[in-house]
């Protein structure tokens, strides 16, 4: 545990030896996340013993294998049935020559620069930024769900498109995501969302949608979400109702911001609308828990922008400095919780122990 612990401190102490240096603390705790990713062993993170069986096999297939099977929605037509976006990247990787420790390598790559462009575009307080991702955002999560995290690489460059309302563009990029994990397609949802007011409001309404959700949600989800899942090539079963605290954090987080932000900036709506579809998401999450990982891979990161900016939002800077050490403190916290009921990434095992 102790690695990810000082991964998380250094990022303040980064902001304060180097003041009014941004970019650099963004490439110090990037180079950071890199090197944890990267490091590990090839046996490292939930479910990576399938992840190399199937970098196994699509690395044997021809080029005229991997275009025969191409789908553009769902999976492609070879063995297990992942999606065409990740066969071919498997398939170029395996085909550089690369073993699956290589192939872990590239992967973090791929990931970790997009995360930083993230905040550097979007995350004035760029130390926050990057402490909201590793503690509540997608930073863990990283290990494990390697098609997730490489459609949220292509799905973070999609934000810019959205927040200047231009639509194709965006729609491609989640297409572009969706080649990697279905449920990104999920995210067009934002585009007509991100054009209501993000006000009191909105949030009012999408906590009672979420409240209505976790009492009707065996008979919608029986009805509706399930036969579009089948036309996808997925069936999740609809389990016992399982409370989240994670679902009880967010409403918190939702509350919080509901009563005390202060929309300044251009793109503050789609930040505040992307955060809110959390909510129902992990609503569903309660009867269907993989819903979770959906929430988390596609949504959480619209949190990295909100928490720096509602401390930034304070008047005066006595106020600010203190909701700064708050929001450390909270982040942290909540790092060690996750970890402490971590079962596969804690502790951290590096490739040269294995």
């Amino acid at each position: 545990m102790l690695i990810y612990l000082l991964n998380f401190i250094s990022i303040p102490l980064y902001s304060l030896l180097f003041k009014n240096k941004r970019k650099l603390v963004i490439a110090l705790v990037s180079l950071q996340l890199f090197l944890l990713l990267a490091l590990r062993a090839d046996t490292f993170g939930t479910d990576l013993a399938n992840y190399k069986i199937y970098y196994e096999y699509y690395r044997t297939l021809s080029l005229w294998d991997v275009i025969k099977g191409f789908r553009p929605i769902g999976g492609s037509a070879h063995d297990y049935g992942l999606e065409s976006g990740y066969v071919l990247i498997n398939w170029i990787i395996g085909k550089l020559g690369f073993g699956f420790s290589g192939y872990l390598v590239i992967y973090a790559a791929l990931i970790v620069p997009s995360i930083a462009i993230f905040i550097d575009r979007y995350c004035e307080d760029a130390s926050l930024g990057l402490a909201t991702f590793v503690s509540i955002g997608g930073f863990m999560a990283l290990f494990s769900t390697m098609r997730q995290s490489l459609a949220l690489a292509i799905f973070l460059f999609a934000i810019p498109a959205l927040v200047d309302r231009k639509f194709w563009k965006f729609a491609l990029f989640v297409l572009a995501a969706g080649l990697f994990h279905q449920s990104f397609f999920i995210a067009i949802l934002l585009y007509p969302l991100s054009c209501f007011n993000a006000n009191r409001t909105l949030f009012t309404a999408m906590i009672a949608a979420s409240a209505v959700l976790l009492v009707f949600i065996p008979p919608i989800y029986n009805n509706i979400i399930l036969p579009i899942l089948l036309r996808l090539g997925r069936y999740y079963y609809l389990s016992e109702f399982t409370m989240s605290n994670f679902f009880l954090l967010l409403l918190l987080i939702a509350i919080v911001l509901m009563i005390f932000y202060k929309k300044e900036r251009r793109d503050d709506n789609v930040m505040l609308c992307g955060f809110m579809m959390t909510i129902p998401f992990q609503a569903v999450a309660f009867y269907v828990p993989v819903f979770s990982r959906l929430a988390g891979a596609v949504f959480i990161n619209f949190l990295c922008p909100l928490i720096p900016r509602l401390v930034d939002s304070f008047d005066t800077r006595s106020q600010r400095i203190q909701a700064k050490t708050i929001a450390y403190a909270f982040l942290f916290a909540f790092h060690v919780y996750t970890l402490m009921i971590e079962p596969v990434l804690v502790p951290y095992v590096p490739f040269w122990t294995v």
